[in-house]
């Protein structure tokens, strides 16, 4: 997804358009994932960028070190994020969440 987000951006048009649809979706699913009662679109959005936003910076620097502290702080941030509601993705291996910080990059949630 990061590297079709850039791409999409720099194309416009109808392919703009339909990865907004799709990533609207995506938002709501994991609000969902959260809180099925109560929704919290801005704690999606703000974990599916860390998701994926660490994973473009980590993807864009030369050092390995630097790769894995950016993944890091991104992982523990998430973390301190979902960790009222980590049960509910673990029982949940198929859930939303998961599918997209795994395909983010960040899919080890261990301490």
């Amino acid at each position: 997804m990061p590297a079709l987000a850039a791409e999409v951006a720099r194309v416009g048009g109808k392919p703009r358009e339909v990865f907004e649809r799709h990533l609207c979706r995506v938002f709501d699913s994991i609000a969902e994932q959260f809180d099925a009662q109560h929704p919290d679109r801005k704690r999606a959005i703000s974990t599916m960028a860390l998701c994926l936003g660490g994973l473009m910076l980590a993807r864009a620097v030369n050092d390995g070190a630097l790769s894995e502290e950016i993944l890091g702080a991104c992982r523990k941030a998430v973390i301190q994020q979902v960790a009222p509601h980590k049960q509910n993705c673990e029982s949940q291996p198929e859930s939303v969440f998961n599918t997209h910080c795994a395909a983010g990059g960040l899919s080890d949630f261990g301490p």
